[in-house]
């Protein structure tokens, strides 16, 4: 059993799991070809498993990738994931709707999961009963109306969770001029995202024009309009979402395959009040997933050189050693 680095000679962890595999930062493995590093705390060089201890290894690293893994940026060689406290570097193309489930699939069932606890719906009966007093003594927004079933206790937990203003600043109508100064979460079912030119764009129907046509509308663009609808989708699924409704959003994102052609899919543009639940859905895992991507992926691309030089070294050690 492999203990030390043989590249510096240190040990490669201090601890190991049950099947003698070093608890490292950092593990690559790929399961087609049947190859398995340990990546070296110190020097960062990557070790070749000894090829007859590799299949359990990487039995239980695929475990734990789907189980618990969630994926930080990807190339299209490999997927860089966090597991943990281990970064696992797994060779091969994860298709988007694999990548979308680990990464906000999950995450949209434990907010679904935790908005039906006791002890969740009672913090929201607390945060209402604050809410309903604050209004009695002019502390509190009167236009916040406390409901106090299972839905209307989510939207007061809600509004504690985001305020009112999902975005400010100065914003001219294309049409008439006018300015607006705001965007409220509440009213942010009623923009338009689209994609333009150069990108994404918010377009909120303006209404001193026509508030029912997306034409006539003040517009976000750039990186503005991508943070401004990510919180607004975060805030309309805060609840999160049942098992049924996200496999159906990784189905559409398997047909589509980017915001661009989901966007595009509905022929005209649609507000996200009339946009049907499985796109909405999906749509706010793509750019999240996007956004996302952009940060880490020159974190991954090194990854895959050093994946690519291993590689070659590793075909040919196994090839020696089952010849």
């Amino acid at each position: 059993m492999q203990r030390r680095c043989l590249f510096c000679d240190r040990p490669l962890a201090s601890a190991s799991d049950e099947h003698g595999f070093p608890a490292v930062r950092v593990a690559a493995y790929d399961a087609t070809r049947h190859r398995l590093w340990a990546v070296c705390d110190r020097c960062r060089c990557w070790n070749l498993w000894p090829l007859e201890d590799r299949a359990e290894v990487i039995e239980s690293m695929e475990r734990l990738a789907h189980d618990r893994g969630v994926p930080l940026a990807n190339t299209a060689n490999i997927t860089l994931l966090q597991a943990d406290e281990v970064a696992l570097v797994r060779v091969g193309d994860a298709g988007l709707a694999e990548r979308s489930w680990w990464r906000y699939g999950r995450e949209l069932q434990r907010r679904h999961a935790f908005q039906r606890r006791p002890s969740s719906q009672l913090a929201g009966l607390l945060q209402g009963t604050l809410t309903v007093l604050g209004q009695s003594v002019g502390l509190a927004d009167e236009e916040r109306k406390v409901r106090w079933d299972r839905g209307g206790l989510t939207d007061v937990k809600r509004w504690h969770r985001f305020g009112r203003t999902v975005w400010a600043g100065r914003l001219p109508c294309a049409n008439c001029g006018s300015v607006r100064r705001a965007l409220l979460y509440d009213t942010g079912w009623f923009v338009h995202p689209v994609m333009g030119e150069d990108g994404l764009e918010l377009r909120i129907p303006c209404p001193r024009c026509d508030f029912w046509s997306p034409g006539d509308a003040y517009r976000l663009t750039g990186p503005t309009a991508e943070g401004t609808l990510r919180r607004i989708l975060a805030y309309q699924h805060f609840a999160g979402a049942e098992t049924a409704a996200i496999e159906a959003a990784a189905r559409a994102i398997q047909d589509t395959g980017s915001a661009r052609a989901l966007l595009a899919g509905g022929g005209r543009s649609q507000s996200l009040w009339t946009m049907d639940r499985t796109r909405a859905l999906a749509l706010d895992i793509l750019v999240n997933e996007a956004a996302e991507r952009r940060a880490l992926l020159s974190l991954a691309l090194d990854y895959e050189a050093t994946w690519r030089r291993e590689e070659e070294l590793a075909a040919i050690i196994d090839a020696e050693l089952t010849w």
